[in-house]
C-alpha cells in the first residue's frame, strides 16, 4: 500500500474509535444535537459548590413538580442559593447542561476529526520514511 493510504485507513480508524468512544462516554452526537434542537431552558438553584474542582456546582431544577438534581463547571462564583439557568432536553429532564449545546455538539464533531487526522498524518509520514528514495549508482 502506498503510505497515503494507510495514513488515510489510519485516520478512518482512529475517527471510528474516538468516535465510538465519546458517543459511548456521554451523551454523544445526537445527544447533544437533541438538546439543542429540543432543549429548555430553566430556572435553577445552587444546592453545594467546589471551588477546587473546575467551579463545579450542584442544582436543583423543578420539572412538573419534579425536583431533580444536576452539575456543572464554571458556576461555583454563584454561591450556594445562587440561581443560574439551565437547559433540559424534555424527552429526558435528568439530561441537563449549564455549557452550550451547539458548542458540545462541535466538540464531540471536531475532537475525534483532529485527532484522526494527526493520526493519519503520522502514520503515513512513518510510511514515506520506509520508502527508500536514494537512486541506485551502478
Amino acid at each position: 500500500m502506498k503510505p497515503l493510504q494507510v495514513g488515510s485507513a489510519a485516520a478512518l480508524f482512529a475517527f471510528t474509535f474516538f468516535s465510538v468512544m465519546l458517543n459511548l462516554s456521554g451523551p454523544g452526537w445526537l445527544g447533544w444535537y437533541e438538546m439543542s434542537e429540543k432543549g429548555q431552558k430553566i430556572e435553577a438553584t445552587i444546592t453545594q459548590i467546589q471551588p477546587e474542582n473546575h467551579q463545579r456546582c450542584y442544582f436543583r431544577y423543578s420539572i412538573a413538580g419534579r425536583n431533580l438534581d444536576g452539575t456543572g463547571d464554571g458556576c461555583a462564583d454563584l454561591g450556594v442559593n445562587g440561581k443560574l439557568l439551565v437547559i433540559y432536553l424534555p424527552g429526558d429532564p435528568k439530561f441537563v447542561t449549564t455549557r452550550n449545546p451547539n458548542e458540545e455538539l462541535a466538540l464531540t464533531i471536531i475532537v475525534p476529526l483532529l485527532f484522526s487526522i494527526i493520526a493519519g498524518v503520522i502514520v503515513a509520514l512513518r510510511q514515506f520514511r520506509k520508502i527508500d528514495v536514494h537512486p541506485i549508482r551502478y
